[in-house]
């Protein structure tokens, strides 16, 4: 364990109520770690856009870049172990995503298999996040008991994934009443790709309109749960 332990745990708006859902990141948005044919990538990205607002998380972000995957992995072990409260759901990569494949060092992949072990003995949900097919193999091979997610680029490729995907709809609506619009797309789409695939499907209640009233991912968990094949996500800017 390195004996300057970094602060690497953070916290986010959708994640709780009362902070006790953590993330974790490893770059900053669009950094080093992000796959550049992600179409999203300079192109709209929320974590992007984010970055411009709040320049000093970028800023924390960027330093992250510095440090090994082991070492944001050891040090978010020991913030957790530490911590008194009670953590709710786990979220990699809230901004950026995981380091790619062919960087990761015999270290590196144990520190991030003793994380997620850690997790899981305490049965905390966990939302693992990737962007590319690569990442996703991967991961899952890395973490074979929880489910990484791959954030699909189109529904086309959504519909032809045979492992855990999302998908972000609604893009396409903008003008009056577009929230709404792109609510009720989400779910005629959702319902329609259960129809013609046999598969499970769910639509994320973090933006309004979805409830009555929009769900934190402590109390919904759809993310992590590997039997939902595809998460639809509501656009939103």
């Amino acid at each position: 364990m390195t004996t300057n332990t970094q602060n690497v745990l953070g916290t986010f708006s959708k994640g709780s109520n009362d902070n006790s859902a953590v993330s974790l990141n490893f770059c900053r948005a669009g950094g080093s770690n992000c796959d550049k044919r992600c179409p999203y990538n300079g192109n709209g990205c929320y974590a992007e856009n984010l970055s411009k607002v709040y320049v000093s998380f970028d800023d924390s972000l960027a330093l992250r870049e510095t440090m090994t995957p082991a070492q944001i992995c050891r040090d978010a072990l020991a913030q957790l172990k530490a911590r008194k409260k009670r953590v709710s759901f786990f979220r990699f990569s809230v901004a950026g995503s995981l380091p790619f494949p062919s960087k990761l060092t015999r270290e590196d992949r144990r520190a991030l298999a003793s994380l997620v072990d850690y997790l899981l003995s305490r049965k905390i949900p966990i939302h693992c996040p990737v962007e590319s097919i690569e990442k996703q193999k991967t991961y899952s091979r890395l973490f074979p008991s929880i489910c990484v997610r791959r954030s699909a680029p189109t529904m086309s490729s959504a519909i032809k994934s045979n492992h855990p995907v999302s998908v972000v709809i609604g893009q396409d609506i903008t003008g009056a009443g577009a929230p709404a619009k792109r609510v009720e797309k989400a779910r005629t789409v959702l319902i329609d790709y259960c129809k013609k695939t046999g598969k499970r499907a769910g639509l994320c209640p973090g933006v309004k309109g979805v409830l009555k009233t929009s769900a934190k991912c402590a109390q919904c968990g759809l993310c992590s749960n590997p039997d939902i094949d595809l998460i639809g996500y509501v656009w939103h800017s």
